[in-house]
Formats: structure tokens, sequence, C-alpha cells
């Protein structure tokens, strides 16, 4: 069975699973080939419920339809929508208490009319009803157009028709219902406290929650804020770091072309060089396999014996000459490149020269390889450069002529620097070449900076969802912020009108209001940065070539943070500052 072959069985029980698995690996060993023997290598068996087949990524997918669903994703966006939805509800309770003292009067006059408790408690529950219905609308169009903005990487299937699923109209029913209860109950319970007598008579007593809870709320959520702006940076850092390192060959300027698999032969394919000879505004060619950096797994396992140690290892094989190593730019350490495309020798990196033990480029030259029963000489050694992406160590390589099997089956070449002719119309020069060669094939040009743009897709799509969230998270803490300040604000009214009259100027007064907010951000800082920096250095190690996590990200962050939250509690305490403290001293 080959890595890709799939073997369906059905158990009798899932009891008799690991009896299974042992009866397969037991038949393994009895049939193990004379190279497995030699090597002490053996084929193990696993077996995976077809129902696992959608979430489990250990095995993949079998009929190459892409990559399955990742649990963790799933589950992560789900906490994320959650942890959101939750933080909104926290605001609106926040706001709707701080701004308490503001309806307390309507309470008063509609408790002295006869409303009862009850009676006022569903008309707040009404209120905030009304509020969330608004929200839902609004939420329903923006998910049409967040659909279309996260498209590059939203799985098919995943529609904005999907919102005429009844399970999903239900869903949003019950979430309405049950966002209107949380947000609504607390702020309706604490405002239909009041007396009507004491209110009508401006004797508030303060009884809007605890303000303990209010700021251990608060730095929950800028501690969630701060995470999320440090990610975000650190994920754009090394995103800029993988686009902007260099490769080890050049990619600026450099596309290449398939023939096509069926109706193929070697001279068409030495015709359609020629005729891209002939077009001015190329100013390399060559003929060769697979790009130096791209999905191939092209491998053999060679065997080298030396000081009569037998060494075995991978080698990924890239086919290319030296009209193919010129154009890419690879530099050649030592030796030479393979004089001609047939002839069977290797060039190696300084990778697979390390396997073997050696440590200068010249010691290697002349040394001989043993590849499936026959020896290959060595007669070059290039400098290492990333064959995949630089989440990916260096794997050992050589770079070989076109033995035999017509294995050139992709043209490089390289566009001159003649900023007179625009790139479209050397293309179609190109397009009009291969047709006329492959008349019957479809055209595509593939540019060597594309291919290594596409191995980030993924941290890209990351980078996208993480800035949404960074947004989302500042701007639902700036709001609970702003709620806290508003209810601070409010509770010391008449002490800023005393300090006002006592001669304190507005400088004094917003250093006075913005210090125990600039506090909780601090709190919140101390709480997020080692948390942050645990996660993203777990996420590096992902990666062979990585950034560094550096102190500025942190400084950074914390300082964008402390700006925001500066800004947004300037705007209140500077307001309520510059109020005339005679009408706030009037209402005793």
């Amino acid at each position: 069975m080959g890595m890709s072959d799939i073997l369906f069985i059905k158990a009798a029980s899932t009891s008799v699973i690991p009896a299974i698995t042992k009866q397969l690996n037991d038949l393994a060993i009895e049939h193990r080939s004379e190279y497995e023997i030699r090597f002490n290598r053996k084929r193990e068996f696993y077996l995976q419920p077809l129902s696992d087949l959608h979430f489990n990524q250990k095995y993949g997918v079998f009929n190459s339809s892409g990559r399955p669903a990742d649990k963790s994703v799933m589950l992560g966006l789900g906490f994320i929508a959650l942890f959101l939805l939750l933080l909104g509800c926290i605001n609106f309770i926040n706001l709707n208490t701080a701004q308490a003292n503001q309806r307390a009067k309507e309470i008063g006059i509609r408790k002295t009319l006869g409303s009862s408790k009850k009676q006022l408690v569903f008309q707040f529950l009404g209120e905030t009803f009304l509020l969330t219905i608004a929200a839902a609308v609004i939420s329903v169009v923006l998910a049409y157009w967040l659909l279309q903005v996260f498209s590059d990487f939203i799985p098919s299937g995943l529609e904005f028709s999907l919102f005429k699923d009844p399970l999903i109209i239900g869903f949003a029913i019950v979430l309405i219902i049950l966002v209107t209860f949380l947000s609504g109950m607390y702020p309706a319970l604490v405002l239909t406290q009041y007396q009507p007598i004491s209110v009508l008579k401006n004797q508030i007593i303060n009884t809007t929650g605890k303000p303990a809870l209010r700021r251990f709320l608060t730095v929950f959520q800028f501690s969630i804020a701060q995470v999320f702006i440090i990610s975000t940076i650190l994920v754009a850092k090394q995103i800029h770091f993988m686009m902007n390192k260099d490769m080890g060959f050049e990619t600026e300027a450099i596309a290449s072309v398939n023939s096509p698999w069926y109706n193929d032969s070697h001279d068409k394919r030495v015709r359609f060089e020629q005729e891209l000879k002939k077009i001015p505004e190329l100013s390399k060619i060559a003929r060769g396999g697979d790009t130096p950096a791209s999905n191939s797994m092209s491998s053999t396992t060679i065997t080298y014996i030396k000081d009569n140690n037998e060494i075995q290892s991978p080698l990924q094989m890239l086919r290319g000459g030296k009209d193919y190593i010129d154009l890419y730019d690879i530099e050649l350490l030592a030796g030479r490149v393979h004089l001609n495309d047939t002839i069977r020798e290797l060039v190696v990196n300084e990778t697979f020269m390390n396997i073997l033990g050696y440590n200068e480029p010249e010691e290697i030259i002349g040394e001989q390889i043993k590849m499936s029963e026959n020896m290959y000489p060595i007669v070059g050694v290039v400098k290492d450069f990333n064959q995949r992406s630089l989440k990916d160590p260096i794997e050992p390589l050589a770079l070989v002529g076109d033995w035999g099997n017509s294995s050139y089956g992709v043209t490089h070449f390289a566009f001159a620097n003649n900023g007179d002719n625009s790139m479209s119309e050397t293309i179609s020069k190109i397009e009009t070449a291969y047709k006329q060669i492959y008349p019957e094939s479809d055209f595509e040009i593939n540019f060597m900076d594309e291919t290594v743009e596409q191995f980030y897709n993924q941290e890209k799509s990351l980078s996208k969802l993480l800035s949404w969230a960074m947004g989302l998270s500042v701007l639902i803490s700036c709001l609970g912020l702003l709620g806290l300040v508003i209810y601070t604000t409010e509770r010391r009214t008449k002490e800023i009108g005393i300090r006002k009259i006592l001669g304190a100027s507005l400088k004094q007064l917003n250093v006075l209001l913005c210090k125990e907010f600039l506090l909780l951000v601090g709190v919140a800082f101390i709480i997020a940065a080692p948390l942050a920096y645990y996660g993203l250095n777990n996420w590096l190690q992902d990666f062979a070539f990585k950034t560094n996590l550096s102190w500025w990200i942190f400084a950074l962050s914390g300082l964008g943070m402390v700006l925001i939250a500066l800004i947004i509690m300037s705007a209140r305490t500077v307001s309520t500052a510059m109020k005339n403290p005679v009408n706030s001293l009037r209402t005793e």
C-alpha cells in the first residue's frame, strides 16, 4: 500500500479495533521487504472512524478535496464570538447603570403615577429588546459584507444564503432573547429600586452597582484588547520578515510556464524555448523541473559509505542545468555544474554536504553516492536556499539534469529590465509562442514572487482575522472605559465643582480623574504582556526561520492603548470639568 492508499473496513464493534490494528501490524512485520529488514524499518497501520474524517487532521482527507475542517480554529472563532457578545452585554450594563441618575426622576414619577416594579422592569427589558433587534438587523447586513471581506479564506459552502436556514433563524431568535435578558435584567432591577420620594426630593443614594466589579471588568476587557494588539503587531512583523527574507535565489521578474503533461515531447519543449529566444523582452531562458521553491516532494533515499560507516539520507531532486542555476542566481560554492543535461552528475547543497560529514565544499567534490544500486558523482556544491516556505527547514537537495525520462517539463524565463514595453504585451507574446506549439492547452504563467507569497496565505488570513478582532476588542474596551468614566464623573460632579471653586485648574482636574483609569490600563498591560508572550512564542515555534519577539512590540502596544484611553477619558473629564460649578452645586 502506498502512502495515499486507503483501506475501508467495517468493524463488528468498536471494542475489536485494537485487535484489528494489531493484526494489520503483525501482517506488515510478517511481509517485511529486504530493504525494511536491512534498515530496521517497519510499516504501521492506523484506524480512523469515518465520522472523524471531517475534523481529524492527522491523516488528511483521502479524496484530496482540500484540508479537513480544523476543530480548534472553529472553537477558537466560536469563543471569540461569545466573548465579544459578553463584552457587549457587560458594556451595556455599565453604560446603562452609569447613566441611571438621569432616569431617576422618570422612574420616580412613573412610580408615583402607579407603575409597579414589575411593569417598570418589563419597560426596561422592552427598550433593551428593541435595541437588540436593531443590532441584530445591522449585524445581518454587516455579515453579508464581512463574508465578502473574508472570502479569500472562508470555506466553500459558507454563504449568506445560510440565513434562510430555519435552524439559523431559530438560533438567532434565541440569541436575541438571551442577549436582551443578559444585558437588560441587571440595569432594570437596579433602576427600579429607586424610592419615588427620595428621587423627587433629589436625595438619590447611588445604588448603581459595585465600583470594584466595574474596575475588574474594565481590566478584563483591556487585557484582552492588549493581547490582540500585541499579537496583531507580531504576526504582521513575521509576515513582513517572511516576505522580505532572502530565499537564497532570485525571485523578482522571473516566471515559468509548465508544458502540458499530455501530448508533450522533448522536441516540442526545445521548439518552445527557441520561440521564446526570439522575444527581446526576455533576458534569460532555462528549461528544467520545478522552481527552486515549490511544494514539490520529489525525493529519493541515498546511501553513502564513509570510513566503513553507511550513511542513509533522503535527498530532494531538483531538475535544472547551468542555465537554470544562472537564471535563478543560485550561488555555486565549489566545483561545477553538470556538463550537459543527460550526464548523470549531482550538484548538492550545503545541508546535504553536512549530512555526509563534510564542512568544506571543496572536500566533497568527486565523492560518489549510491542511489537505487547505481553510483553517482558529486561535481558541485551550491549555497543553501529555501525549497519551501520559511516554516520548513532547508532539506538535503541535489540539482540534477534531464536523466532520459524527459523531466524538464517547465520553461523558466527572466524579464529584461526595459521599461518601454509593458509586462502584459510580453506575456501575450509568450502566450502566442505557447499556443503555436500547444494549441489545445490552456496557457498559465506562474510568477516566482507570487509562488513565494502563496506559501503564507494562512498567515495572511490569520493577520486579517487578528486585525478585525483587535479593532473590535479595542472598540468594546473603550466603550467599557467610557461607561466607567461616565459613572465616575457623574458620581464626582459635586467634588469637581467644589475643587473648581477652590481654584483647581482644568489640567489638575483632568489628571485627578484620569489617574485612576490609567492605573487600570496599566494593570491590564501587566496581565496581558506575559500571556501574549507565552502564546506568540509558541506560535513562532512553527517557523524554521522567524523574527524576534522584540520589546518594542510590547512598548508600542502599551503606549497605543494608553493614548486611546487618554483621548476617551479626557473627552469626558474635560467636558465635566468645564461645566459651571454653580450648576453642579445648586442641586443640593
